[in-house]
């Protein structure tokens, strides 16, 4: 009997190899063979180390290079973050172009034939290295987090993706802001770009429904996405005006004059679900009807006092089913919050410790093709993968309890096996 491990494991390093080969054939500026084999041998390398520090990548790396140290392979990967000419968002454009195609069109979440793009920001504090004062990130600003008050030094980090089925999400785009750059601009571009390069990575003529939390549903977001053809589903804030029936007012109080629809559930991440009356009606975002969108507003007050859900979207809700409907997938924006806290936790998405802004940027988008890499694999129809999916979970069942094979758990598989087998990882790229 052959031992428990992951005999089928090339199948990363091909499915890499194939997608990430597609994506730099399709730029319209040549990259160079050896940035290419860098690029690879990074993306690989954080999938089986689940880290962004070059010494740690280094070396793993140590073994494919023509280096007597491990510092002098970190110094080369250095060096080709800053200073290797290829065009980061465009390869990251592109390698999520290639993804998407890859995904089986029955792998993808959608209500009523909307593909759902889940966008959000997710945060990074400053990190400087001992006796490194002073030369620490580049321009990081201030963080302003409201649940601990703190006021850290650091970046925002957006990202948009497509929802999958089995809550899994694929990142497509992502793009950093920072008040102190030389090149400011301000963070609602910054999502505006984002998610128009998520919204590119689609096929032309399937709609889309753009998701987010509060900060992003404001009032520019639902004409910007109305002039691009696309839906929206946002959560807003209390303090936020409409114009209703000709009077210009806060649209919480709009809501509590109107006679519920019905009752309905909400539930917040790992929160316990709440249950409310629902109410439901259409107004104008601005006081000017003539200029802003007429959306339609679903509010859930909670039994038990707490603050209402205020969602707003571009979408009809004519029963109360349909209420309820909007609610389950604006539910389903938490599938993002887990992505983070799986990238943070099991890729070192922000214990990065490289200081120039555009390696970082670089290197954020490595991580952001490593994890789509095992979303690939994941939801890949082919028999060989298949079968590295079934010895995946069977190593995870002999070192634990296990449930489901989640991508994190896909990536603790991929660390087990090397631990044990080493020589078999660091031959595959030879």
């Amino acid at each position: 009997m052959r031992p428990i491990a992951l005999h089928n494991r090339q199948q990363i390093w091909t499915t890499l190899h194939r997608t990430l080969s597609r994506a730099v054939h399709q730029l319209e500026e040549r990259v160079d063979p050896r940035t290419k084999t860098t690029l690879e041998q990074m993306v690989f390398a954080i999938v089986v180390t689940g880290t962004t520090r070059l010494n740690k990548l280094a070396k793993f790396l140590l073994p494919w290079h023509h280096a007597k140290t491990a510092h002098n392979v970190e110094t080369a990967l250095s060096i080709s973050l800053q200073e290797a000419r290829y065009a980061e968002r465009a390869l990251l454009h592109e390698h999520s172009g290639v993804a998407y195609a890859v995904i089986p069109p029955k792998a993808f979440d959608t209500y009523r034939r909307h593909k759902i793009i889940i966008i959000d920001p997710t945060t990074y504090e400053k990190r400087t290295r001992r006796g490194k004062r002073g030369r620490s990130m580049q321009y990081p600003m201030q963080l302003k987090d409201l649940p601990y008050e703190r006021y850290p030094q650091g970046y925002v980090d957006v990202w948009a993706g497509v929802l999958l089925k089995q809550r899994r999400w694929l990142p497509l785009a992502r793009g950093r802001f920072s008040s102190l750059h030389p090149e400011p601009l301000s963070q609602n571009q910054v999502e505006a770009e984002v998610l128009w390069d998520a919204i590119c990575c689609v096929p032309r003529g399937v709609p889309i429904l753009a998701v987010g939390d509060r900060g992003l549903g404001r009032k520019a977001m639902f004409t910007w996405l109305r002039e691009r053809h696309c839906d929206a589903l946002f959560r807003l804030r209390r303090d936020i005006n409409v114009t209703y029936q000709g009077a210009w007012r806060n649209v919480q109080e709009v809501a509590r004059e109107l006679k519920p629809w019905g009752r309905a559930t909400w539930r917040e991440g790992r929160e316990k679900p709440l249950s409310g009356q629902v109410v439901v009606f259409r107004a104008v975002l601005t006081e000017d009807t003539a200029e802003g969108p007429e959306i339609t507003f679903v509010v859930l007050f909670p039994d038990h006092g707490s603050d209402p859900l205020i969602l707003g979207t571009t979408l009809s809700v004519d029963t109360l089913a349909e209420a309820r409907e909007i609610i389950r997938v604006y539910e389903k924006r938490w599938v993002i919050e887990t992505s983070f806290e799986i990238l943070k936790g099991s890729f070192g998405l922000e214990k990065f410790m490289v200081r120039e802004w555009r390696a970082t940027e670089r290197l954020l988008n490595l991580v952001a093709m490593a994890f789509t890499l095992l979303i690939l694999l994941l939801e890949s129809t082919q028999r060989n993968i298949a079968a590295l999916l079934t010895q995946a979970v069977r190593v995870l069942k002999m070192w634990a309890t296990f449930k489901t094979l989640t991508i994190g758990k896909l990536r603790e598989a991929i660390a087990l096996d090397f631990a044990e087998e080493p020589k078999a990882w660091l031959a595959l790229a030879r």
